[in-house]
């Protein structure tokens, strides 16, 4: 198989293991994908580190009882050992107080990966939602947690 063909393979695997994380509430798993000064960002907000990173989306998932996110329309433009990626994110998240409250989302993640040590990790990751369906409050009991680990992000990124 070329080189391209293996390497698209790997970072997809790589795509595919975050939402796996997400949705099986393996944070091991998701720690493996990123390299430890990740930048990730959620809808305009920068959490700097791979632990912060973590910790808010971890905040958000742990507000819901049942999550399922599908990856699609994977574009990589791959350069040696560094890979910019687009791709296609559908997250469907349902709990809330009553566990009944269900919000959809359409996403867009705009990827910077890295090879290390023959495994291809994600260094940035920048998440957009500009579609979605259902209440967003189902995420309120992370708000707080947001706030504290972006105040932590704007110190560290100082």
């Amino acid at each position: 198989m070329p080189r391209f063909e293996e390497d698209l393979a790997a970072i997809t695997a790589a795509i595919v293991q975050y939402s796996r994380a997400m949705d099986e509430r393996r944070w091991d798993l998701m720690e493996a994908v990123f390299v430890e000064e990740a930048e990730i960002i959620l809808n305009g907000k920068r959490f700097a580190g791979r632990a912060r990173g973590i910790a808010a989306i971890r905040a958000c998932i742990e507000c819901c009882r049942l999550t399922h996110h599908a990856n699609t329309n994977i574009h990589a433009v791959i350069d040696g050992d560094t890979a910019s990626v687009r791709h296609n994110i559908r997250a469907w998240h349902a709990g809330g107080k009553n566990g009944d409250v269900i919000f959809e989302a359409l996403g867009i993640y705009e990827d910077e990966f890295v090879r290390r040590d023959g495994r291809w990790l994600m260094r940035r990751r920048s998440e957009t939602t500009p579609g979605s369906v259902g209440d967003p409050a189902i995420f309120a009991a992370a708000a707080p947690v947001m706030r504290a680990l972006i105040a932590e992000s704007e110190v560290a990124g100082a």
